[in-house]
């Protein structure tokens, strides 16, 4: 689910910013703030349903792959998981700037190009982050053994068992 989620929202960016917006630029200059609109607020529902899914998805996999928060920065795997984290942050500013910024200007001349460059950032740091990712799925998970007894979660099962003699 959370690829399918990361491939919609990066495919279908890829999409609107190629193909979508190429085509806007070759409407009369009266039309091309209009149909930009209507592109970006479609794509805007979908692109928020994709991040919404990964952001739940991604959650639920960090949650179940560390054994604490501070693996983040112990351990090879929270390294990796870290570095993606910094880069789907500046996907989300890239994003939050295009939402707030860009678009409620779309009727304005020149805004389309706009768009268009911010949305190649966008797709350049999106290509980061899969490569981040390939790292990330190449790296084993932290078992609670590669972790400080101190920094290990206690289960109730561990707590149960007797010590050894």
């Amino acid at each position: 689910v959370h690829g399918m989620a990361a491939g919609g929202w990066l495919g279908t960016l890829l999409v609107v910013s190629t193909i979508g917006l190429r085509t806007i630029t070759m409407l009369p200059p009266e039309r091309r703030g209009h149909a930009a609109a209507e592109l970006i607020n479609a794509f805007s529902t979908f692109a928020l349903l994709c991040v919404s899914t990964l952001f739940v998805t991604g959650t639920i996999a960090a949650w179940s792959h560390l054994p604490t928060i501070s693996a983040l920065w112990k351990t090879a795997y929270g390294s990796a998981l870290y570095r993606k984290l910094i880069f789907i942050a500046l996907t989300g500013l890239v994003g939050a700037y295009n939402w707030r910024i860009i678009r409620p200007r779309l009727t304005s001349p020149g805004t389309v190009a706009v768009l268009r460059k911010s949305a190649t950032v966008e797709i350049t740091i999106g290509v980061i982050v899969v490569l981040l990712t390939a790292i990330l799925v190449a790296t084993s998970p932290p078992d609670s053994d590669d972790m400080p007894m101190a920094a290990q979660r206690t289960t109730p099962a561990s707590v149960s068992q007797p010590l050894p003699a």
